[in-house]
């Protein structure tokens, strides 16, 4: 891999940053910022386990690993949700 694709992924990480740090400051009206940041976490997440952990030349089935440790995490989010007192509207 050139020294070229591991500074395109620094940038694309540095700019999803600043983009993370104005959604917070200012969030746009209308949209979930939260939701937002987080989707830009995991973008950068990915970018990090594909380029700087090298997962991009492993064999295809070493990604269903992490993916399975989703679905755990999915359940326990679920029922953390589900379980959270919500306030009374009205």
């Amino acid at each position: 891999m050139r020294l070229t694709t591991y500074f395109l992924v620094l940038v694309a990480l540095m700019l999803t940053t600043l983009l993370e740090v104005a959604l917070v400051l200012r969030p746009p009206p209308g949209l979930p910022a939260p939701s937002l940041v987080l989707g830009l976490a995991g973008l950068k997440a990915l970018l990090i386990a594909l380029y700087y952990q090298h997962l991009r030349y492993e064999p295809a089935r070493l990604a269903y690993i992490p993916l399975a440790s989703l679905l755990p995490v999915a359940a326990l989010t679920l029922a953390l949700i589900l379980t959270y007192p919500m306030p009374a509207h009205g």
